[in-house]
């Protein structure tokens, strides 16, 4: 193990013994499915990739939903339970990942903002600046929304994903260790804390379709040509 990732893993265990916090997942990938209800190729790539570098860290893993199209009130609550319980959002964006009719993805997005709006007020201002939403793009770079691009940053791994993301890549590898430090970073934030960010997650709930509609349509905005493809 070389000098820096022992630095890494030995700064994080120091914190997280002493935590409240109960976070389950490092954190929760949130992306369009096919029209098929499948994970995209380039996606499940993403999260094998992702997974290994967590890996070598800590022992918290990423959420992956694969069972997004199964009907019931109780499954959304599950999952919205599992967003609740995830440190950061990462978003896999291509152009169709905000889209006014299929909302899912949206409302996960905006899920996560209304957890990191209330999460963030608890940390000193030094860290309040550091966002839990992490957008990846594999995709569409340019009709990526100014809601993301103005206020968050984001990784495009358009070239990477062009290549298949393939593992063996150091510049990708380096980006994807640049992400897992990041969370690792706001978990540290958060097991500094006296209570536990997760304490209501279990009433936690998505957004309704309604609810989102007015924030989504600013989101997308009238050029936006792939809002109702």
């Amino acid at each position: 193990m070389n000098a820096s990732k022992f630095q890494v893993i030995q700064n994080h265990t120091d914190t997280e013994h002493k935590s409240r916090a109960t976070f389950e997942y490092a954190c929760f990938m949130s992306y369009r499915q096919t029209r098929t209800g499948e994970v995209p190729p380039l996606v499940q790539k993403l999260f094998e990739n992702l997974s290994e570098e967590i890996t070598d860290f800590w022992e918290k893993e990423i959420f992956l939903d694969r069972e997004r199209l199964r009907a019931g009130d109780r499954y959304n609550e599950i999952l919205a339970c599992k967003l609740c319980k995830s440190v950061c959002m990462i978003a896999v964006y291509t152009p169709v990942y905000f889209h006014e009719q299929h909302t899912y993805c949206a409302r996960e997005y905006y899920a996560m903002q209304q957890l990191e709006k209330t999460r963030l007020q608890g940390l000193p201002k030094s860290e309040q600046e550091k966002g839990l939403i992490i957008p990846i793009v594999l995709k569409g770079e340019e009709f990526l929304p100014l809601e993301v691009k103005s206020c968050r940053q984001y990784y495009n791994f358009e070239s990477y994903a062009l290549g298949g993301l393939r593992g063996n890549n150091m510049s990708y590898r380096k980006e994807l260790r640049n992400i897992v430090k990041y969370i690792l970073d706001r978990h540290r934030a958060f097991s500094k804390l006296d209570f536990d960010p997760c304490r209501f997650c279990t009433a936690f709930r998505f957004p309704t379709d309604q609810e989102i509609r007015p924030w989504l349509r600013g989101v997308l905005g009238p050029q936006n040509k792939f809002e109702r493809q």
